[in-house]
């Protein structure tokens, strides 16, 4: 059972309001909502119903909550004492992201991390999700974020979400008078492209070959800020995730329509190298933060994707493996 759905479960009791309850938390409405209902479907009855006031528990959400209320408080006393073990340990730790991520919410991580690992020699290393990868392998660094990269069989890994990849180009620009674009229709397309075997490039021509095309830039960069310029431009185009380009979006500068037929889409992974030698506790507490703050940049609508991860593989020396084809 997922320890932070129980946790929601009991605050909406508290707050009687979903609005309420999701305020206290922190995160969306319709987040919070899921969780509910989620733990509605695993117990097989309503927990709550409707009434003039808000929310009010059934016969069923009242005995839950009754039961629940001390062993969660004690479970959660457990885990503080363990966090609290977390901190005096003393150890480094390399992690790996590449740079549009890192920007996203690599401080945050960093500066929770700094928080509750406060004797952790952190090293954050930025590069291209197939660097990171073969670093993962070879045991140079020890997790990452990967995108696209389905790592070899021996690094352990779990696939966080999956976010859509847009053709993205000028605002005024030919391709933009329609409100998507096939994956065929990319063959025709001038577009800028960072050069193999980077994630997105691979998982491109992946889709390109699926759909019988091929697709050839008309120039290869690998630096991002850079094909943003270029593409702004007004000559060429190129493919990106949405938050890659959202502040030149609201700027006016760029605009990104979705490439269909199928949807074009990439995943990102959380992996872990082969042999992890640090204590679990220090495995678990960068997991947790890590993922945490995925979730919460996904659900505030800070990250446009589709969440896919299961929480209650948390707090596990590994996460599970994903299936591949």
């Amino acid at each position: 059972m997922n320890l932070r759905r129980l946790r929601y479960f009991l605050g909406t009791a508290a707050e009687g309001s979903i609005s309420r309850a999701a305020q206290s938390y922190g995160i969306a409405q319709p987040a919070l909502t899921r969780q509910i209902q989620l733990l509605e479907a695993d117990i097989g009855a309503q927990l709550f119903e409707r009434s003039p006031r808000g929310l009010r528990l059934t016969d069923t959400g009242q005995f839950l909550k009754d039961a629940l209320e001390l062993p969660l408080s004690e479970i959660e006393t457990a885990l503080r004492s363990a966090r609290s073990y977390s901190t005096q340990i003393k150890a480094s730790l390399t992690i790996g992201m590449p740079p549009s991520i890192s920007e996203l919410f690599g401080q945050r991580v960093i500066a929770r991390l700094r928080a509750e690992l406060p004797n952790i020699a952190l090293r954050i290393v930025e590069a291209d999700s197939s660097k990171l990868a073969l670093d993962l392998s070879r045991r140079l660094i020890d997790t990452a974020v990967l995108v696209s990269i389905i790592p070899e069989q021996r690094v352990s890994r779990a696939q966080v979400l999956t976010e859509p990849l847009m053709l993205v180009g000028a605002p005024n620009s030919r391709p933009f008078a329609k409100s998507e674009v096939t994956v065929q229709d990319l063959e025709n397309t001038p577009l800028i492209l960072p050069s193999g075997p980077s994630g997105l490039r691979i998982n491109l021509e992946r889709a390109a070959e699926a759909a019988g095309i091929k697709i050839a830039p008309v120039m290869e960069v690998d630096s991002i800020e850079l094909t943003k310029r270029l593409v702004a431009e007004g000559a060429v185009c190129t493919i990106l995730p949405e938050r890659a380009y959202r502040s030149e979006a609201e700027r006016g500068e760029l605009t990104g329509i979705p490439v269909i037929g199928p949807r074009l889409t990439q995943p990102v992974l959380w992996a872990v190298k082969p042999d992890w030698r640090l204590p679990r506790a220090v495995y678990n507490a960068v997991e947790r933060v890590v993922i945490e703050e995925w979730y919460e940049a996904v659900t505030s609508g800070a990250w446009p994707a589709e969440w896919v991860f299961d929480f209650s593989i948390l707090s596990i020396p590994f996460a599970k493996p994903i299936e591949t084809d």
